[in-house]
């Protein structure tokens, strides 16, 4: 878990606002992640500027939900988060 959260951090560390895909459709953002895994660096550096921040942008954006969905995994796993050992109130209280 603790390597999880690492990674989350240093991807977090980048700055990217959270918010930068918001008007963008999910399959958009889905398909520039795609094509920034597979494209080798030299070649993302061939492409225009907006293209070429776009990509990397893309793939740390989608990492970032990632790391999140696999932290909440192992959080819920562990029985953290599930209510496992709180009190309940009662419908009276």
């Amino acid at each position: 878990m603790l390597t999880e959260i690492d990674k989350l951090l240093a991807v977090r560390a980048i700055g990217l606002q959270r918010d930068l895909f918001i008007d963008v459709a999910p399959k958009v953002v889905a398909g520039w992640r795609a094509r920034a895994a597979v494209e080798s660096p030299s070649h993302l550096r061939t492409h225009p500027v907006p293209l070429r921040v776009t990509l990397p942008a893309a793939l740390l954006h989608e990492r970032v939900r990632e790391i999140t969905d696999t932290l909440v995994e192992l959080l819920i796993s562990t029985g953290t988060g599930s209510g496992h050992g709180r009190r309940r109130r009662s419908p009276s209280s």
